[in-house]
């Protein structure tokens, strides 16, 4: 058995796995998927697990830690059938004993807003293999949500934001219990319910700490990656280097518009922290980030 180290050779992996994704993806399905059974046959020996599974909320940087984890030689982002045959609400990616069957013999990253159920919990741990929650200060993933939604007419929950500027957007969801129902909600399930096979991860984090952030999600999988390999798949993806932007260089027309925690402190006025601290203060707290009301 080799070991399972991932060598740092991953600039000309890319170089040659890219091109070949490229051309799968041209052809069509079928292609994609040899290529990918290929790409296990030929990798699958570097890693402990074959298939990596992160929850996230919808712009918590879920598909940033997808993509820099797909980014492994040999390693595919995909999505079950089963959820991309269905017209699905943000929060209904539950999981099953066979959702992940499509996969066999492939390696896989699986990225989806699965709610943190007992049920969708207890799927994970029968798989038997490390898994991811990604969170993001729920703050600012309710100031993102808005510039998303709103450059998104067809989106159906545009309606949300249509005719409403950012402040009356933020009142109106933290008064009319969507926020607490939908986010604040699928927070506190998966810091109730996460077994042992979890990784609790703050997007924050690994903002400020990239290549320190995804090696310590490194050895939770347990892979064993070269500094110098993390090192080329964090600035493959920095927010510079897929944006042309720094961050805090703000395009609001764009999937990726600020990179930048914290901006709800510039945002949320008197009344807008006053409202938050009465439904998600203890979500604050449990997370580790900074009150609400600390000015």
């Amino acid at each position: 058995m080799r070991m399972k180290t991932v060598v740092d050779k991953v600039r000309v992996v890319y170089r040659i796995d890219g091109l070949r994704g490229v051309i799968a993806k041209a052809a069509g399905a079928p292609i994609a998927q040899a290529s990918a059974r290929r790409d296990f046959r030929r990798y699958s020996e570097w890693y402990a697990n074959h298939l990596i599974f992160v929850a996230g909320l919808p712009k918590s940087g879920s598909t940033w830690l997808a993509s820099m984890l797909a980014s492994l030689p040999g390693f595919v982002d995909r999505t079950p059938s089963v959820w991309a045959a269905s017209m699905l609400t943000d929060f209904s990616q539950d999981l099953s004993d066979d959702i992940f069957a499509e996969f066999r013999r492939q390696l896989v990253v699986v990225k989806g807003h699965t709610r943190g159920t007992e049920d969708n919990v207890a799927v994970l741990d029968r798989l038997g293999a490390p898994y991811l929650v990604l969170l993001r200060d729920p703050r600012d993933q309710l100031i993102s949500s808005y510039w998303y939604l709103r450059n998104r007419p067809k989106h159906r929950r545009h309606h949300l934001v249509a005719g409403r500027t950012l402040d009356e957007y933020i009142k109106t969801r933290l008064v009319d219990g969507s926020f607490d129902d939908q986010i604040l909600a699928w927070i506190r399930l998966w810091a109730h319910n996460r077994s042992e096979l979890a990784l609790i991860a703050r997007y924050e984090d690994l903002v400020d700490s990239p290549a320190e952030g995804l090696q310590s999600i490194f050895r939770h999988l347990g892979f064993s990656v070269a500094a110098s390999s993390v090192g080329e798949i964090v600035e493959r993806h920095s927010f510079r280097n897929t944006t042309g932007r720094l961050p805090g260089d703000e395009d609001v027309s764009a999937f990726a518009r600020k990179g930048q925690p914290g901006e709800w402190e510039e945002v949320f006025g008197v009344e807008e922290r006053e409202l938050f601290a009465r439904i998600g203060e203890d979500v604050i707290e449990s997370g580790g980030w900074k009150p609400t009301q600390e000015m």
